[in-house]
């Protein structure tokens, strides 16, 4: 019965691993798991003992770099602390290797010339991609600066001449190929009317009729939104004054003369109706149609001057402001979960909202 509750288990997570084979945790290969355990074995070393770090190692950092200088551990949770400890490692190789030797023939031959090329290699392809995160991270980082840092990586990764750098941009160039939208590439579009000489088989720019579909739906969305608050604006104001004037109405009270007139003027009203809700329908297919003309002669102003009309500029600016990944909101969710803890679990959430704008505010005011 065990065995058979394995087997299922087996299937179903090989069925998994098929299935969403992006989203499983992938181990380090042998080769490399084994230097950066050697290499942890040694910082660890230096760093729980303050004896053989301080008369040891730094004495020949000091020597060869002129300052203390000293050895990083990684987390394992945080794949760039990795990158930061292989590097710190290569920078202090000299000194490491020295202090080894003196400690005793047991440390000798931990880590060979051949596992240093291994580490130099990993640090090599590693690099780019902690960089180019980091500026994802930005805030102000946009659609277009993000998708120029994507495109730095990869051309970074391609001239390696190591296997695992160049599957590596394999990888993210079938990845970023997957998750890209329109948003970014009609980004690339309304940024520079020449990105298509630019495009590659991953950052592809669409064909005119998916712009200008885009462009047009996203316009009628933004007019509408424009007029709707420019309506609750104005129905706002005229709120006040018309208050009182609807309480003098009500109080009026309605004979049956009013009420026959009424029910008249409903009836006829019927067929009156009908034929405004045909015209609105005309107008507005009359109003798609002007703005389909009118994005195409934009789009083709575009192309030859470069110069963007009022429905492009006004995607343009909207699309500028669309966040190029979540971090934003993952910042939010930190600094709320310093605030609310265990001791202040009964806090309202007004009260988180300013307390979580007074600490983004001292934090920008003190730097």
């Amino acid at each position: 019965m065990q065995m058979g509750r394995t087997t299922h288990r087996g299937i179903l997570a090989s069925k998994f691993i098929q299935d969403y084979e992006y989203d499983v945790l992938v181990e380090m290969s042998p080769e490399y798991h084994n230097v950066v355990n050697k290499v942890r074995k040694i910082v660890k070393l230096f760093k729980r003992s303050p004896t053989k770090n301080d008369d040891i190692l730094q004495p020949y950092v000091k020597w060869e770099l002129g300052r203390e200088v000293s050895l990083t551990l990684d987390c394992r949770t945080r794949w760039n602390s990795m990158v930061d400890m292989l590097s710190r490692f290569l920078q202090l190789r000299g000194p490491v290797q020295k202090a080894l030797i003196d400690l005793g023939q047991q440390y000798e031959s931990v880590i060979t010339d051949g596992e240093f090329d291994v580490i130099q290699e990993m640090v090599s392809y590693l690099e780019p991609v902690k960089l180019v995160v980091n500026a994802l991270c930005r805030r102000d980082t946009n659609l277009v600066s993000a998708e120029a840092a994507l495109k730095f990586c990869i051309m970074q990764l391609q001239k390696q001449s190591s296997k695992l750098a160049r599957t590596l941009a394999e990888v993210l160039e079938h990845r970023i190929e997957e998750r890209r939208c329109q948003h970014s590439a009609v980004m690339q579009y309304l940024h520079n009317s020449s990105a298509r000489q630019s495009a590659t088989e991953v950052f592809q720019i669409p064909s005119n009729d998916v712009i200008k579909k885009f462009v047009r739906r996203l316009v009628t969305r933004l007019d509408k939104a424009t007029s709707t608050s420019e309506t609750q604006t104005a129905a706002g104001v005229s709120h006040s004054s018309d208050s009182s004037a609807a309480e003098d109405s009500v109080s009026v009270s309605v004979d049956l003369q009013q009420q026959l007139e009424a029910a008249m003027r409903q009836s006829v009203d019927l067929e009156a109706s009908a034929a405004a809700s045909r015209n609105v329908s005309l107008h507005s297919q009359d109003v798609e149609r002007k703005l389909d003309s009118s994005v195409k002669a934009e789009m083709a102003v575009f192309q030859s001057s470069g110069k963007r009309g009022r429905c492009l500029e006004l995607v343009y600016r909207y699309l500028l402001s669309v966040p190029q990944t979540s971090v934003e909101a993952e910042r939010a969710f930190s600094a709320a979960g310093v605030l609310c803890t265990k001791m202040r679990s009964r806090l309202d959430d007004r009260t988180m909202d300013v307390l979580c704008f007074l600490r983004a505010y001292y934090r920008n005011s003190s730097e």
